[in-house]
């Protein structure tokens, strides 16, 4: 197998579709694919093959740059924070889920556990808070709880 293409690890290069495809030939059909964010703060493909050799592909995508960009991310997290401080939590509801966890508010924006996620008493509520904030929210789902 050949050598993965290292122009593909360009952070925030635009990605295309012919790119994508290529990069999907060069991965072996039982490695795991997955997204994770790289080292320069883009998002990131990341393909794993255990026992692999190469072992793991990866395919930088655009999207926020962390360090261009962090006092307005920084900025949309602190307003994100403010709008879940003035908003009612239900007992029972729906719950948003992203790549970086649960939406919780405090002390954090995300939580790694359900029990700490916030609680919007629809879906639409839910929705509403997401496209307000779908800079910060990344892949959102929601979840009904």
């Amino acid at each position: 197998m050949k050598a993965p293409d290292r122009s593909l690890m360009i952070p925030n290069a635009e990605v295309t579709k012919d790119m994508l495809s290529e990069w999907l030939t060069e991965i072996p059909d039982d490695a795991e694919i997955g997204i994770d964010v790289g080292q320069f703060g883009q998002l990131d493909l990341l393909a794993i093959r255990e026992g692999g050799d190469p072992d793991m592909w990866i395919l930088a995508l655009g999207g926020i740059s962390y360090p261009a960009e962090k006092p307005m991310l920084d900025e949309l997290r602190t307003q994100m924070a403010e709008r879940l401080r003035e908003t009612d939590q239900s007992d029972k509801g729906v719950m948003i889920v992203t790549i970086e966890g649960v939406v919780s508010g405090a002390p954090d924006l995300f939580s790694m556990s359900v029990h700490e996620g916030f609680k919007f008493r629809d879906r639409t509520h839910a929705n509403e808070f997401i496209e307000e904030f779908s800079d910060v929210l990344r892949h959102a789902l929601i979840l009904a709880c």
